[in-house]
C-alpha cells in the first residue's frame, strides 16, 4: 500500500480503449496508462510530455526529432523514460527492420499537465517525410 503523499488523486476509469486517465502526481501533473496497438505520430503542442513504458509485446523503439532536426530512434526498454518538449513530434514504433509482431503492442504511463486527448495534435507533411524515410513506412494519419 502505497503512503498517502504518493496516491493519485482520483480513482481510475479503465473503461473504453485508453488512454485512461488517472488522475494526478503530487505535483499537479496529470497521469495516463496508454496502451497502443498501433503506430501514433503526433505532437502535444502545448505540454511537455513524460513517458514511462511498461511492457511492449514485441520490439519497439522511439521516434522523435532532436533539437537540431535530426531523426531519433531509441531503443525501448524495461525503465525507459521518454522526455517530449513541447511542439516535439514522437511516436512509439515496432523496431525498424524487423517484422512488426499481429500482436505488436506497447503500454506507457503519460504524465503531462494537460489532458493527452485535448493537446494530442498531427504532425506536419515534413515531419511525415522524415518519418517515413528513418522508419520506412508511411506514417500514420493519427489524429
Amino acid at each position: 500500500m502505497a503512503h498517502p503523499e504518493y496516491r493519485l488523486s482520483a480513482a481510475p476509469d479503465l473503461t473504453g480503449p485508453g488512454p485512461w486517465r488517472l488522475g494526478q502526481n503530487r505535483h499537479g501533473r496529470g497521469v495516463a496508462a496508454v496502451f497502443l496497438p498501433s503506430v501514433e505520430l503526433h505532437t502535444h503542442v502545448a505540454s511537455r510530455t513524460d513517458q514511462f513504458p511498461m511492457y511492449v509485446m514485441g520490439e519497439a523503439e522511439g521516434f522523435s526529432i532532436d533539437e537540431n532536426g535530426k531523426p531519433v530512434l531509441v531503443p525501448v526498454v524495461g525503465g525507459s523514460h521518454f522526455h517530449n518538449a513541447p511542439g516535439a513530434p514522437h511516436a512509439f514504433v515496432p523496431k525498424v527492420g524487423i517484422a512488426k509482431p499481429d500482436n505488436w503492442e506497447i503500454a506507457f504511463i503519460a504524465i503531462t499537465p494537460r489532458y493527452l486527448k485535448e493537446d494530442t495534435h498531427r504532425v506536419s507533411d515534413e515531419v511525415r517525410a522524415i518519418y517515413k524515410q528513418v522508419v520506412g513506412q508511411d506514417a500514420p494519419l493519427g489524429v
